[in-house]
C-alpha cells in the first residue's frame, strides 16, 4: 500500500499533512509530496528532535535533501521510502526552523509517545540539524526524467544520486517529480483547503 504525506501546502504551512500516520505496515510505501517553497524531510529520534538520525550498525536515517518548489511550479517533487517494520519513524523538515514551528510527524506513533511531546522537545532545540551527507537511501530524480517537462520560466534542476541502502525503519526509494496540470493543482489545493476546515 502507498501512504502519501503532502509536505506543506499552498499557504506556505509549516505542517505535514498528516503529520501522523497509523497502521503502516512492512513492505508499505510512504510518499512525501513537496509543496512550495522549500521543505525537506530528514529522519529523527523521539529523543533527539530537529536531528538527523544517526548511524548505528551501518543503519542511518533518511534524508530527501532541500526540495525547492516555487508557487508557480506545476512540478511537485516526491520522496518515497519504503518501511521495512511497524516501528514508529519520526521526521522533521530541516529548513530553517521549521521543525522547531512543528513540521513534524510520524509514522507509526508508539504508545506513550506522543507527536505534541515531540514538537514541544522540538520548540526548544536550538537549532536544526541538517544531515551533512546529500541525499540518503535513493535518489533525487526530476521531472524530465519522468517523460515530462518542466514548466516554462523555471529553470532545469541538477540530478543527485546516491546508492540505494538502509535506513532505520524504512528503506528511501527514489524520490522523484510528479507532473501536475494547472487545473488539477487547482483540485488539489481545493480539496487540502477543504480537508482543513474539516479537522
Amino acid at each position: 500500500m502507498t501512504h502519501v504525506v503532502q509536505v506543506g501546502d499552498a499557504n506556505g504551512s509549516l505542517r505535514f499533512y498528516p503529520a501522523e500516520l497509523k497502521g503502516v505496515k512492512a513492505g508499505d510505501m510512504v510518499q512525501f509530496h513537496f509543496w512550495p517553497k522549500s521543505h525537506s524531510v530528514a529522519q529523527s529520534s523521539f529523543d533527539n528532535p530537529c536531528q538527523p538520525l544517526k548511524g548505528n550498525n551501518g543503519v542511518q536515517g533518511f534524508w530527501s535533501g532541500m526540495m525547492p518548489v516555487t508557487p508557480e511550479s506545476k512540478v511537485m517533487p516526491i520522496f518515497s521510502i519504503l518501511v521495512n517494520d511497524t516501528n514508529p519513524i519520526w521526521y522533521y523538515c530541516a529548513t530553517g526552523r521549521h521543525c522547531q514551528s512543528g513540521m513534524t510527524g510520524v509514522i507509526n506513533p508508539p504508545e506513550g509517545k506522543t507527536l505534541k511531546q515531540y514538537q514541544a522537545a522540538a520548540a526548544n532545540v536550538p537549532t536544526t540539524g541538517i544531515p551533512a551527507e546529500g541525499v540518503t537511501g535513493g535518489n533525487n530524480g526530476t521531472e524530465s526524467q519522468t517523460n515530462s517537462t518542466v514548466p516554462a520560466g523555471t529553470s532545469q534542476p541538477t540530478s543527485t544520486s546516491t546508492s540505494p541502502g538502509k535506513t532505520g525503519g524504512a528503506t528511501a526509494g527514489a524520490a522523484a517529480a510528479v507532473r501536475i496540470p494547472g487545473q488539477a493543482l487547482g483540485a488539489l489545493v481545493a480539496a487540502a483547503v477543504g480537508a482543513l476546515a474539516l479537522i
